[in-house]
């Protein structure tokens, strides 16, 4: 009977072991889920932030474009009151060479 109680008892011991070490094994891999967890949002941190600045870069290139097409507008109003004032011109000197027939 003693020898049964000391192979029971070694027994134990080695379940205790065996549970110990479960627990180390699995506190570890808590550890590693949690560390994975937290570098998963600070990625999902900057991915928010890179669409944020690609927004502001996208409205940057929209406002340019704006503007390019309200420039191409004034130099093509430019262009019009040019040829007109050449127009003007052209007649006044007309009107100044009959004058002085």
């Amino acid at each position: 009977a003693l020898q049964h109680a000391r192979q029971a008892s070694m027994s134990l011991e080695q379940d205790q072991q065996t549970v110990a070490e479960g627990y180390s094994a699995a506190s570890e891999a808590s550890q590693t889920v949690k560390s994975l967890v937290s570098d998963l949002q600070n990625m999902i941190t900057l991915v928010k932030e890179i669409i944020s600045f690609s927004q502001q870069v996208t409205d940057g290139i929209n406002s340019v474009n704006k503007a390019t097409i309200e420039q191409t507008a004034l130099v093509d109003g430019f262009t019009t009151a040019a040829k007109t004032l050449d127009e003007v011109v052209t007649e006044m000197q007309e009107t100044i060479s009959n004058l002085k027939v």
